[in-house]
């Protein structure tokens, strides 16, 4: 017996110095909400087994409290850093901060995040994109100034008188006013130049209130409304050289007045889209001065010209946890590949060669409107979670009973945000069930008058699109 344990004893203590302490990786995410949440998740993917990571999460700006659940899928251990900006020399701080905890890794998050990791990466003497266009690529109107040709054309919206004799100069019918600084259409109206009371109008949204969703000082814009096909272009770049990692078409329903997302298709990478729009984004990428990381640009195809124009270049990964989607369909996405170009450079290179990637499924994200205001039901949320296709990126994206929900009419308020993935019949089928779904997956809340009427309208309209479609982008 006791030879027994004294050998069990070796055997132990032998396996313990084989496998020696875990070597430590430090790592600063920058504003790490919403796909840059994934980032903890897909490590372990690609870590090795003697490796540790240790996360640093950094917050440069007021947070709204839906997104701390995305900082909660990082290890509850992790260090937290709040930095107040409006400090002179907050940079100067936070780069000592984050060395003296021993950080060597930079991750850009979100938005603003991925504008101040490059002043950071470029403190710390890390690769990152030219800091004189930091500023510039979160700006709308330099971004189109920058884009030249490929832009659209943009006007400071100082003054009715101005913006009247700018809008006589394209053909499109209507024109759209937005903030230059704002995400995911925040502040956005659009005007008919036929408009009897366009003036009127205009002065009116020229003198109501600006509010930027991260509280800075902005001014709005204004741009012709360019009709046609829109698309997401996703990059990522590596020691000069860049692939596309995603390709995604938009396609909005009209609906109370209002246009809004509904479904977005993945495309083959080797389409005759894809081989379209590659030399277009590697020219804005150019342009832009975009060397190293992610970019998530969007295009729209001008139905009157067949021109591609750029509508914004997010240089950052693509948010709504649309790389998860990309590793999916692909085996990799953005987040894998930032991932890799610390962990595995070498891997790194080596996935990067095997692109474009086919398709080994198919995928999409579906936004559902809400035709009232309530919350979302348990029973609703159960049946979406059945669908065969139904594919949550991470527990941040799970949904949640007794949310709460606006009646949608813009492109930032809807009941459900969902991810799809498998072949186009399938995909299809679950989309159609969750349309039937509609009328009890919110509770509505009371004294609203017209709900049922405005149900049956929006499950309408949303049928309407699916048979629309051409499904055969997906796979089969």
């Amino acid at each position: 017996m006791l030879r027994v344990f004294i050998f069990t004893f070796l055997l132990f203590f032998a396996s313990w110095v084989s496998a020696g302490p875990k070597k430590i990786i430090r790592i600063a995410c920058i504003d790490c909400y919403s796909s840059a949440s994934l980032y903890s998740l897909y490590a372990k993917k690609w870590l090795p087994p003697d490796t540790e990571i240790e996360w640093v999460l950094v917050q440069t700006h007021e947070y709204s409290e839906g997104l701390n659940v995305y900082l909660n899928q990082f290890p509850k251990k992790s260090e937290k850093i709040v930095c107040d900006t409006s400090e002179t020399n907050w940079l100067d701080k936070l780069t000592e901060k984050l060395k003296s905890f021993g950080v060597e890794h930079i991750l850009d998050g979100m938005d603003e995040g991925s504008y101040q990791a490059t002043r950071i990466r470029e403190k710390m003497g890390l690769p990152h994109n030219s800091v004189d266009l930091r500023e510039a690529r979160k700006k709308k109107n330099a971004q189109m100034e920058i884009a030249e040709e490929l832009g659209i054309p943009t006007l400071k919206f100082t003054s009715v008188e101005s913006a009247l004799q700018f809008i006589e100069k394209f053909p499109q019918e209507e024109i759209v006013v937005k903030l230059n600084d704002g995400v995911s259409g925040v502040g956005m109206s659009y005007f008919s130049k036929s408009d009897p009371l366009l003036k009127e109008k205009l002065q009116a949204k020229l003198d109501g209130p600006i509010e930027n969703p991260f509280g800075k000082e902005d001014f709005y814009i204004l741009q012709p409304k360019i009709v046609g096909r829109k698309f997401f272009f996703n990059t990522f770049t590596f020691e000069g050289k860049t692939v596309v990692t995603g390709l995604s078409e938009y396609h909005m329903i009209e609906w109370g007045g209002n246009i809004l997302y509904f479904i977005d298709p993945f495309l083959s990478l080797d389409s005759q889209m894809a081989r379209k729009l590659k030399p277009v984004a590697l020219e804005i990428n150019r342009k832009m001065k975009v060397t190293h990381g992610a970019a998530h640009i969007e295009f729209i195809l001008d139905e009157l010209t067949g021109k591609f124009y750029l509508l914004e270049n997010n240089v950052r990964i693509a948010g709504a946890g649309i790389p998860a989607v990309e590793s999916e369909i692909f085996g990799i996405g953005q987040v894998d590949l930032n991932l890799l170009s610390i962990l595995d450079p070498q891997r790194l290179r080596e996935e990067m060669a095997k692109y474009p990637r086919k398709r080994n499924q198919g995928a999409l994200i579906v936004v559902i409107p809400s035709a009232n205001k309530g919350n979302l039901t348990k029973a609703g949320i159960r049946e979406i979670e059945k669908l065969a296709t139904y594919f949550r990126p991470s527990n941040a994206y799970k949904l949640i009973p007794n949310t709460p929900v606006s009646e949608t009419k813009d492109q930032n308020t809807a009941a459900v945000l969902m991810h799809l993935v498998g072949n186009r019949n399938a995909v299809r089928e679950d989309i159609l069930k969750t349309i039937d779904l509609i009328p009890t997956l919110v509770e509505n809340s009371p004294g609203q008058v017209g709900c049922a009427e405005r149900i049956a309208d929006l499950s309408k309209t949303l049928k309407a699109r699916v048979k629309q479609m051409n499904w055969r982008v997906l796979p089969r």
